[in-house]
């Protein structure tokens, strides 16, 4: 198999392993064996575990605001609908992993971002570049006059995706949906909801 579908593989097993177990329970004999690459191969390819994991979260990234993009920029509807289908689906896709899955960013950033630093700019770029996608769509529901006109869209985008994180992590620990239910409720019933004047 050649030298890059080697490395696509580990990744690809990476991203999968991480997301369900975390840094410290991912061990690289597991990665290897799960890609059917030869574990004395794993460092041709990466310098280290933290370099790997680093590389997963870099393709989690892309892969993440793919998929944000896809709902986030749908003409047919309107810009917070779209925000609220993006949540509904991440609910439905975390339900379906029993509740073991979610945001491999949130989950490193609560697992090591704290201890090595080495993690710290590269979840703040994963970060940013999923806030900016939302901030983005809240420009333009402000533009079109569902969230009042003084409102920082960038702050908002924050706001919503830190408090997501921390929902999800409450759901993780009760095994169900109730915190992440109670997120679209305020998000959307309250904190974002259209103002009356629009038509």
């Amino acid at each position: 198999m050649p030298r890059g579908k080697h490395r696509d593989k580990l990744l690809d097993q990476g991203l999968r392993l991480l997301s369900e177990r975390g840094f410290g329970a991912t061990g690289v004999a597991e990665v290897t064996e799960a890609g059917g690459v030869p574990k004395g191969s794993f460092y041709n390819y990466f310098p280290s575990k933290e370099d790997f994991a680093i590389e997963v979260l870099s393709r989690y990234q892309d892969q993440a605001c793919t998929q944000m993009s896809a709902v986030l920029c749908n003409p047919e509807l309107a810009p917070l609908e779209r925000l609220r289908r993006l949540f509904e689906s991440l609910i439905e896709k975390l339900a379906a992993s029993g509740f073991t899955a979610g945001c491999l960013a949130g989950r490193l950033a609560q697992e090591v971002a704290g201890e090595n630093p080495t993690f710290r700019k590269p979840l703040e770029d994963a970060f940013a570049s999923m806030r900016n996608l939302v901030a983005v769509c809240l420009e333009q529901a402000r533009q079109a006059g569902e969230i009042p006109a003084e409102e920082s869209p960038e702050r908002l985008a924050e706001f919503l995706l830190f408090s997501w994180q921390g929902a999800m992590l409450r759901a993780k620990a009760a095994g169900n949906d109730g915190p992440l239910q109670a997120f679209l409720d305020i998000a959307f019933n309250r904190l974002l909801k259209p103002s009356q004047s629009v038509i």
